[in-house]
């Protein structure tokens, strides 16, 4: 089957039926377009399962994503170990270009319509299938690279199937059918946030390739980076985060930059080190860092935006609204 995301640009031959893709939700469908958005940052010109996993927690209004939250797997947690286990990355793969799903990604899609086919009807639910279901047939698959990140996250199966029944309202008496809740609302000024910003400060080297101009020959700069951080629930001394904490973290990309000729560091061996890239890379070491402090618990801090300047008047910004 070609399974489209409704007009939407998403293709993934699996399957038999070919008008199975209109049982996906909107909330599915673009999980399978921020996978493929994701095989690409990655430089992949296949869809895998890791970035079908990305896709998931990048919906955030979706129910595996809020699952795999309540679990402690985060966005930029999984992020950074995926990006760990790559190593460099070859972003010369075009946005444009066509791009194929591989036969593990195509398994998860397969077990997560058997995960809609056995769930929904046990719980009075349409025949619809969602990011839940998706989560599900992941983990089932057992043998690709995001089974492996989960396993080693503490994820297993049954837990997560228990999380997915329980946000789903639990298992209705036999023969009673329950509606469907709805995905809990995205957070919006209603909510309280709390947001804290941190500057830092490097001086590196860089040349960028394939650049008609002079920033193609070897030349410096003096950047400034500038961290957005935002939670929800401040900690027993009123504090989001300790502006200790946040300069460690600080600290530790900027030891990675500092004095350095960024185009020989591993970040960037694949890639131009452009303000843009640089600011992506920084963006996700700090979401790494803080998914890892101790004394965060069960409360939620994420960076929103990384800015870094060239020069006081030019600077690039790179964050994932999602993750909130």
């Amino acid at each position: 089957m070609t399974c489209r995301g409704s007009g939407r640009g998403v293709e993934v031959a699996t399957l038999s039926d070919g008008d199975l893709w209109q049982r996906f939700t909107d909330p599915a469908t673009r999980v399978l377009q921020y996978a493929q958005d994701e095989a690409r940052k990655l430089g992949a010109s296949t869809v895998g399962t890791e970035h079908v996993l990305l896709g998931l927690l990048r919906e955030g209004d979706g129910i595996a994503a809020r699952v795999l939250e309540r679990l402690g797997i985060s966005l930029g947690r999984v992020r950074s170990e995926i990006h760990r286990q790559l190593g460099p990355i070859d972003n010369r793969i075009s946005t444009e270009a066509p791009i194929n799903w591989s036969p593990k990604a195509k398994r998860v899609l397969e077990l997560a319509l058997e995960e809609a086919n056995e769930l929904n009807p046990r719980l009075g639910l349409p025949s619809y299938i969602d990011t839940e279901h998706i989560l599900l047939g992941l983990i089932r698959e057992g043998e690709g690279q995001a089974a492996g990140v989960l396993r080693s996250m503490g994820v297993d199966l049954d837990r997560v199937r228990k999380e997915v029944v329980n946000h789903l309202g639990g298992t209705p008496a036999l023969g009673q059918a329950r509606p469907r809740p709805r995905p809990a609302p995205a957070l919006s000024g209603a909510l309280p946030i709390y947001e804290l910003t941190v500057e830092a400060e490097f001086s590196a080297a860089h040349s960028l390739e394939r650049y008609d101009g002079p920033c193609a020959d070897l030349h410096g700069h003096n950047y400034r980076v500038v961290i957005q951080l935002a939670g929800e629930e401040l900690d027993h001394r009123g504090m989001l985060l300790d502006f200790r904490e946040i300069k460690h973290i600080c600290d530790s990309f900027v030891n990675e930059l500092d004095h350095k000729h960024l185009n020989q560091l591993p970040p960037f061996a694949q890639q131009n080190p452009t303000s843009e890239n640089i600011a992506r890379h920084i963006f996700h070491h700090v979401a790494g860092a803080i998914s890892e402090l101790p004394a965060l618990g069960d409360r939620r801090v994420w960076p929103v935006r990384a800015t870094v300047y060239e020069s006081a008047k030019s600077a690039a910004s790179y964050g994932e609204p999602s993750q909130r």
